[in-house]
């Protein structure tokens, strides 16, 4: 993460961030306790035979700035891009194909009385 002042009550910023799921966490809402290596073979085994999706690697590329556009005003563009959304799991509304990357963009106020 990056963050930088610009004066004048601005900042500016850039992130990035990637999450891989590994076998044995795979498509688990909660944790789930293991013995090891073993545990986490059958947690895996388990999620395959639930026909539970595989899932992989998720990367987050985020980029925003804050200014203060007045002295009750503050404005902060956001810009995100997820690249293989979820670890890349397939679309339920589409069979066959994978969720497609993303791109969300969003403005956020804040105002002081």
């Amino acid at each position: 993460r990056l963050e930088v002042v610009l004066g004048f009550g601005s900042h500016a910023g850039i992130a990035r961030a990637r999450v891989h799921v590994t076998a044995g966490r795979r498509a688990r809402p909660e944790p789930v306790p293991h013995d090891g290596t073993r545990g986490v073979r059958a947690v895996a085994a388990a999620d395959t035979a639930a026909g539970l999706p595989r899932q992989g690697t998720e990367t987050l590329i985020e980029a925003t700035y804050q200014a203060q556009a007045t002295s009750w005003l503050v404005l902060q563009p956001d810009i995100q891009y997820i690249a293989n959304p979820a670890g890349g799991i397939d679309n339920p509304y589409e069979p066959g194909k994978k969720l497609a990357n993303e791109l969300v963009m969003g403005v956020r106020g804040i105002v002081t009385f």
